[in-house]
């Protein structure tokens, strides 16, 4: 499942009720985001949860402890390629499901 929105739109506000919605039906989220600061973020406002990207690719025992809840990717966009492919492949060895969150205003390449 993919959030996109620009900035200010309420990603937030809505991830809330999402992660509010799937502990209230028994399900476990956790939450992670590239950076330090993003995923800091993520944990005071979900209050669930959290770590950088990096930290749940190569740690083996938050793989295992997050098998079979919703992985939640706050600013998506900043992931490269390779750590996607990398996520995709754990998803399917420990039955994660996949948020991805992001604005795709707000990084843009540059030539």
């Amino acid at each position: 499942m993919i959030v996109q929105g620009d900035a200010g739109t309420g990603k937030t506000t809505c991830l809330k009720l999402i992660v509010a919605g799937i502990e209230r039906s028994g399900g476990r989220v956790f939450a992670c985001a590239p950076s330090t600061g993003a995923s800091e973020v993520l944990r005071g406002e979900l209050s669930t949860e959290t770590a950088t990207l990096q930290q749940l690719l190569v740690n083996t025992e938050l793989q295992q402890a997050s098998r079979g809840r919703v992985v939640l990717v706050e600013e998506a966009g900043l992931a490269s390629v390779r750590e996607l492919r990398v996520l995709t492949r754990l998803a399917t060895m420990h039955g994660y499901r996949l948020l991805l969150v992001g604005d795709t205003k707000q990084h843009t390449p540059r030539c």
